[in-house]
């Protein structure tokens, strides 16, 4: 099948022959790569299922190959399941193609992005303002201190650290709520 005729049958619904080429087609590459045999059916499983969310979703971008998206996806899992285990990996002498890195770094900034912002809008809006200015806007703590009425410059600092150390705190707490819901 070529990927326009996968992508077709999984949006028609008759994805299990598709599912089925993409397993004889991609699973022994993604064994390769990874080399465990156990831990290799895992992440081709997981990737698999963010391609096929894509494609349902309509949020594929078929300008991409099939197999550059889902090795992609594939390494990115397997470096995450690496890391919750503590482990190091050599990526330099992988065998994993670069093309479609493109498409799966977009999702995932896109997504991070959004995730940032519903953290950003749950700090109290002077957080918010005084983070704008140092974060996003590269203003000095001076120019702060003088935008906010900040009675001195060490003020506004000590106001910006306590507003990171909130965000930081949020992003921590919603990162641990993000795992129980995993289990």
């Amino acid at each position: 099948m070529t990927d326009r005729e996968i992508i077709d049958a999984i949006r028609l619904g008759n994805d299990r022959q598709a599912l089925e080429e993409l397993y004889q087609r991609l699973l022994p590459k993604v064994r390769r790569m990874i080399g465990d045999v156990d831990e290799a059916e895992d992440v081709f499983q997981d990737a698999l299922m963010v391609f096929y969310k894509q494609v349902k979703l309509m949020k594929f971008n078929e300008r991409y190959e099939i197999a550059a998206f889902v090795f992609s996806v594939a390494r990115n899992h397997w470096i995450n399941r690496l890391k919750k285990m503590k482990r190091t990996i050599d990526l330099k002498g992988m065998d994993i193609p670069e093309y479609g890195k493109t498409e799966l770094e977009e999702i995932m900034a896109r997504e991070h992005r959004k995730s940032a912002r519903e953290l950003f809008t749950k700090l109290d809006p002077k957080c918010q303002e005084l983070l704008t200015y140092t974060t996003l806007q590269n203003l000095s703590m001076e120019d702060v201190c003088q935008r906010m009425g900040y009675a001195s410059v060490a003020a506004a600092s000590t106001a910006n650290f306590r507003c990171k150390k909130k965000l930081a705190e949020l992003a921590r707490l919603d990162h641990e709520f993000a795992r129980t819901r995993e289990l």
